[in-house]
């Protein structure tokens, strides 16, 4: 099933290269792992264990979570990992956490790791007095998140409740564009922004409207090394004059997004033309960015705001200068916005003992690796409960959980690391089951 254009395929596959870290070959066994599982860790694990009853997002009775008001109470931002974005019962999971969060916690915002002025222009569609209006959250989010059967019944609360006294409004937070329109289309939008400005877009700013219209600013179709230093030069030139006139009229919250829109647009180029054979360096400032989006979005657009934050395991880690068996050890999202927020930031990562996921690049459902004999996944199995929660904050002192111990967070592979000191908690899902489409 073809679920993404064609621009949208080719911007995908940096997304999906940087949200995985190229995690399949990144990572191998420890080698002194046990091989049989340990009945006294067993028992301890299920005695700081959370169970959890369902993960049907359709399914409001919350007994089940009501745990978390105490573990989040004075917590204002929440980040939802996945291991892969084909991973559909995370996608439920992280639905019902969502609802639960805005009924039950009164969390205000859902940041999703997709384009910052895309979500922002869809949802203003959505809650504004527009008529006709589209609800397709491929306007704005990448295809596995907005097209996949598991995301819909958190989509249509969202817009049933977006008109209500007590929204739960949508944001993006990456620099990468996700919306699925043509680059024609986007550029269309823009200029239809900037006439608002008395701005023209094809008089003033030729250099930048070349970019985006014959190299989609990300470089696939020409290699950065076919482009003139000073036509680079140009482009920037024209970005940075662009967003100094534009920050002469900041009135409006769209204003303040599309000058952040450019902002990324401007980084994003710079890391592609600066580092165009180092994947590593691109991937850190890509984190790097994503997290000033996050924090400049709190601080300034939605102040006082509770956030939702909706991103993958890789990237709202923290303190990953832990990490020993990985080369992706460089300054996560999570990192940063931990550095920032301190105990108000609270990160929950997913993981799952054996199942399927959906591969967003072939379109076809591969079988996950197994978790191996005494990793926390086989002793959460041996349990017998499909849905659990570890707190992480929590666990005692001396437990076996703040040590060395083998989990999966990467990919659905099985790694040794201190899991403890790089997240808040875990989420526990026994058989994962694939996205899938209507």
């Amino acid at each position: 099933m073809l679920i993404y254009t064609i621009p949208q395929m080719k911007t995908y596959l940096y997304t999906f290269l940087s949200s995985l870290g190229l995690c399949y070959l990144a990572f191998s066994y420890d080698p002194y792992i046990e091989t049989k599982i340990d009945a006294d860790k067993v028992k301890e694990l299920a005695s700081i264990t959370q169970l959890v009853r369902t993960i049907n997002p359709a399914d409001t009775n919350y007994q089940d979570l009501l745990f978390l008001k105490e573990k989040l109470k004075n917590v204002d931002m929440v980040m939802l990992g996945e291991q892969q974005h084909g991973d559909g019962s995370t996608f439920l999971a992280k639905s019902r956490l969502v609802k639960f969060l805005h009924e039950e916690l009164d969390f205000d915002v859902l940041f999703f790791e997709s384009n910052v002025y895309d979500c922002f222009r869809f949802w203003e569609d959505i809650s504004g007095e527009k008529k006709n209006k589209s609800t397709d959250f491929g306007q704005a989010l990448f295809g596995h998140w907005a097209n996949a059967t598991e995301m819909k019944d958190l989509q249509k609360y969202m817009v049933r409740n977006a008109k209500s006294s007590n929204p739960l409004s949508l944001a993006g937070f990456d620099i990468l564009f996700s919306g699925n329109m043509s680059y024609w289309k986007r550029i269309q939008f823009m200029e239809t922004y900037l006439t608002k400005k008395n701005i023209l877009f094809n008089k003033d700013y030729p250099a930048f409207l070349k970019i985006l219209d014959d190299y989609h600013y990300n470089t696939y179709s020409y290699p950065s090394k076919q482009i003139p230093a000073t036509e680079k030069q140009a482009v920037f030139n024209e970005i940075e004059r662009l967003i100094t006139v534009l920050a002469k009229d900041q009135q409006t919250n769209e204003d303040k997004i599309f000058s952040r829109y450019l902002s990324g647009i401007q980084a994003e180029l710079n890391y592609r033309w600066l580092y165009p054979d180092d994947e590593e360096k691109q991937l850190i400032a890509r984190d790097s960015m994503m997290a000033e989006n996050v924090i400049w979005l709190k601080d300034h657009v939605y102040k006082n705001k509770k956030i939702i934050l909706w991103a993958a395991n890789s990237h709202i880690l923290h303190n990953t200068q832990h990490l020993k068996d990985s080369p992706f050890y460089y300054k996560r999202m999570g990192t940063y916005l931990k550095d920032q927020y301190g105990p108000l930031c609270y990160g929950i990562n997913f993981t799952s003992y054996s199942g399927q996921t959906y591969n967003i690049m072939t379109g076809e459902s591969n079988s996950i690796n197994e978790s191996i004999s005494n990793s926390v996944e086989s002793m959460l199995h041996e349990i017998g409960n499909p849905f659990a929660w570890i707190d992480c904050r929590s666990i005692p002192e001396n437990s076996f959980l703040n040590e060395k111990i083998t989990m999966k967070f990467f990919g659905h592979n099985n790694n040794a690391e201190q899991w403890s000191k790089m997240m808040d908690a875990a989420f526990f899902i026994d058989q994962m089951k694939p996205i899938t489409f209507n």
